[in-house]
């Protein structure tokens, strides 16, 4: 829960005065703004995508994915910068607050493969690692920085198998 205006020590809190993701959604329905779907202490960082780069175009909006990037610092090819990182939007569509633990909500949000944009809710710190990552490379899609590989719903533990992470 946010606050949406100062509340002063000993007064009540109603409703009224405080919001959360699934408030916001039933407040402003697919229209809420960003900002208040972004969780605490998170940001929200668009990356470039294609329906090559990120599961066939299949990522929904409350899915959560890992991101694979080629390497630029040591002679490991590939490697996952980040894992478990909530989607927040595909293309223009936002994600529903109720699918992180909803199949269904999440069910009812359509696949958007022509989508060349995704927006994922990160740390600041990996903000700033997605930034240093973000330049043209060669592969499947040579005008691809990262590669999107879409989890389970409900899979929120490391990736089996101790795969190559990113040194910096």
């Amino acid at each position: 829960q946010t606050s949406q205006i100062q509340i002063t020590a000993g007064e009540q809190v109603l409703p009224s005065k405080v919001t959360s993701a699934v408030s916001a959604a039933t407040l402003y329905g697919n229209n809420a703004p960003l900002s208040l779907l972004v969780p605490t202490g998170a940001r929200a960082f668009s990356i470039a995508v294609s329906d090559v780069t990120s599961a066939g175009g299949l990522v929904r909006a409350g899915d959560y994915v890992d991101i694979i990037s080629r390497s630029t610092v040591s002679n490991i090819g590939t490697c996952y910068l980040l894992q478990d990182v909530q989607v927040l939007v595909v293309g223009a569509t936002l994600a529903n607050p109720r699918s992180q633990t909803d199949a269904g909500a999440l069910a009812a949000t359509l696949p958007n493969p022509a989508a060349d944009v995704m927006t994922v809710a990160v740390t600041p710190q990996n903000a700033a690692v997605l930034a240093a990552g973000g330049t043209p490379q060669s592969g499947p899609d040579p005008t691809a920085s990262f590669w999107v590989a879409l989890r389970p719903f409900g899979d929120h533990a490391p990736a089996a198998g101790n795969p190559a992470t990113c040194a910096s």
